[in-house]
């Protein structure tokens, strides 16, 4: 074989060896548990607030709840329609550019 052709083969190679390592570096990295699946079920309970028992002679502070305020904006009343939606069809009589309908500056 002449010398081109095993430069080639050796870049063939060698490309092939980088791309086995890019995709097995990246399968590693994706199958790794993380965030909440990686924990037990029973992690949760360290993260519910602890239950205490009623000490006597003490009550709980007055909490007030108040129902939730939103924002409204005010009605708008919209103006019907005029009737004649059309561009006006009178047998070419207006002069050009005199209310053709296209809503622009000489409607």
């Amino acid at each position: 074989m002449s010398a081109p052709t095993v430069r080639w083969a050796a870049l063939a190679i060698a490309g092939l060896l980088v791309v086995a390592s890019i995709t097995l570096a990246i399968s590693r990295l994706i199958s790794q548990p993380i965030g909440l699946a990686s924990e037990p079920v029973a992690a949760g309970r360290q993260l519910a607030p602890r239950t205490t028992s009623a000490q006597p002679g003490r009550t709980a502070p007055a909490v007030t709840v108040l129902p939730p305020t939103t924002a409204t904006a005010p009605a708008t009343t919209v103006a019907p329609p005029s009737g004649d939606n059309h561009p006006h069809d009178d047998g070419g009589t207006r002069p050009q550019g005199s209310g053709d309908g296209d809503a622009d500056a000489d409607d």
